[in-house]
Order: structure tokens, then sequence, then C-alpha cells
């Protein structure tokens, strides 16, 4: 019973840092937070922190891991369940728009600054991630092909336009180029390269 507690209050705490670690990366950025930033955030000494966490880039990693790829999680289920493909894919589209559009509020320039430090760790943690969201986009397309509403005609190449265009769409959008309309026209274009039936 205690180890249950114990392992309750760890996972707490570690919520609690990520969280005040995601507002400090917000204001800063990944280049500029340090691990005596975070562990004062939240009243810890940075010994305590490196209990839960051994660098900036693992708290980055968390986070990123943590946040951005359970806001797909439900899509994945509605693949599992076998949901209509055009629900699906709206429901795809949907979240990356909204993802846009609240994307002040993202870890996109912290993300860009954590890529760019050329560590294998860090090139291997983006490629898992563009991993991560090619199987998604994928996952939602061959929906499409075993419910025999679109062809199965260059799907891989078609992922991957929707990851490109909808990352771009995130640059604009962070830098407060892209309205709603221009986002609405951008998804409509990319629903137009699908081969349907």
């Amino acid at each position: 019973m205690a180890r249950k507690a114990n392992e309750k209050l760890r996972e707490v705490k570690r919520y609690e840092i990520l969280k005040n670690a995601r507002q400090i990366l917000l204001k800063k950025g990944f280049a500029n937070t340090t691990m005596k930033d975070i562990a004062s955030a939240i009243n810890l000494s940075r010994s305590g922190l490196y209990l839960y966490f051994s660098s900036t880039e693992e708290i980055m990693q968390a986070i990123i891991t943590e946040r951005e790829h359970k806001r797909f999680d439900v899509v994945r289920e509605d693949i599992l369940s076998n949901r209509s493909f055009e629900e699906v894919l709206d429901k795809y589209l949907s979240l990356q728009k909204e993802r846009l559009l609240n994307i002040s509020k993202s870890l996109l320039m912290s993300g860009y600054e954590y890529y760019s430090e050329n560590s294998v760790e860090a090139t291997n943690f983006l490629s898992k991630n563009l991993d991560e969201m090619r199987r998604t986009i994928l996952g939602v397309l061959n929906l499409g092909v075993v419910q025999r509403q679109i062809k199965e005609n260059q799907l891989a190449t078609i992922g991957d336009h929707f990851i490109l265009t909808i990352e771009g769409l995130s640059v604009f959008c962070y830098l407060h180029q892209a309205s709603e309309k221009y986002i609405d026209e951008q998804l409509d274009l990319l629903k137009k390269l699908i081969n349907y039936k």
C-alpha cells in the first residue's frame, strides 16, 4: 500500500515538474532554460529534480511525448474502433487546426531549438516523432483503404505531404502569417490529395 502511495506522489510531482518546465520553456526557450530554473520554479533542490529527470533534454522529450502525442490518441482509438474514414479524417484535421490556432501556447520554437542541437539523442528523438506522425496519418489513410473509401495509391507520399504542410503551417501560425480561413484552405487542399474511389 505504501509503495502505491509513493508511486502516486512521484507521479504527481513529475506532472508538476513538467507543467512548470513547460511554462519556463515557453518564456525562455530551450537554450536558455536550466535545471536550476526548473527546480526553483517548483521549490525543489536541483538534486531533488535529478531524481526525476537527468537533464533539460529529458524534460523536453517528456513534455513533447506526453502532451503533443497524446493529443492524437483519440484518432488512434477511432482507427482501432473502425470508425468511418471521413469522421476520423475530419477529427484528425480538426485536432491539427486546433493545435495550429493555439500555436503561440506551444513549444514549437523550443522544440526547434532542441532539435537543432545536432546531438545524436535529439536527432533520434526527432526521427521517433516523425515516425509517430507518419504512423498516425498513415493509420487514418489506411482506414480509408480498408473501408474502400480511398485508393491505395501513394499513401506514404500523401502522408508525408500532410506532415510537411501541417509543419509548415505551424511556422506560419507561429509568425502570425496564417488566418483561420487560410488554415481551412490548406487543410481542404490536403483532403484533395486523397484519391477517393
